[in-house]
């Protein structure tokens, strides 16, 4: 089964520029190790998950201040946004990802590389693993032969560019392991627990 047959199955709803990356990446996903029904299994898990079955291209911010507390209040992110907070910030994309992602929560900042005011909304997350964080614009923009990105972050939504982003980031940091990083981390759910073998 090709991977855009998976895409087409069980996202009805996957935006059109999702369904062309995978539409168009056959070689991609055979050259980067998507080649079993079980890898093929947990990309897809992962990738659906991160874009709500390909229906979300990037984070728009647009968070009620009841939302905001469940993602980002105390407790639950290294934000931790106050309910004061999250009245001021509600529905107010920059200002919400400058605070949880930018210069307005100093340790998420450095873990995500983003230096510069505005970094927090600029780059926001995008793409099949919703890229987030300057660090890693400037890390697969090099990975992936495109420097630009970190320049262009809106490219991380083309669709070659969005598959070839995923099949480094598996490649080179997912939980440290790549492919067996990933069986590790979603085999259970995938597979139906027990051992995964690709």
């Amino acid at each position: 089964m090709r991977p855009v047959d998976v895409v087409k199955k069980f996202c009805p709803q996957a935006k059109s520029a999702y369904v062309a990356a995978f539409e168009n990446g056959d070689m991609l996903f055979l050259n980067h190790g998507v080649t079993t029904p079980i890898r093929l299994a947990h990309f897809c898990a992962q990738v659906f998950h991160e874009t709500g079955g390909l229906a979300i291209e990037w984070e728009s911010g647009s968070y009620s201040a009841a939302r905001l507390l469940q993602i980002f209040g105390v407790g639950h992110h290294s934000a931790a946004v106050t309910s004061d907070e999250a009245d001021h910030l509600a529905y107010k994309p920059e200002a919400i990802f400058e605070r949880v992602y930018g210069l307005g929560n100093p340790k998420k900042a450095k873990e995500l590389g983003n230096t510069q005011p505005g970094d927090g909304y600029r780059y926001r997350g995008r793409g099949l693993f919703q890229l987030t964080g300057r660090g890693n614009y400037v890390r697969y923009g090099r990975l992936t032969g495109h420097p630009e990105l970190v320049d262009e972050p809106d490219l991380a939504n083309d669709p070659e560019l969005a598959a070839a982003i995923a099949v480094a980031y598996i490649k080179d940091r997912y939980k440290g392991g790549g492919w067996e990083g990933m069986k590790r981390a979603v085999g259970n759910s995938v597979a139906g627990g027990g051992e995964t073998k690709d």
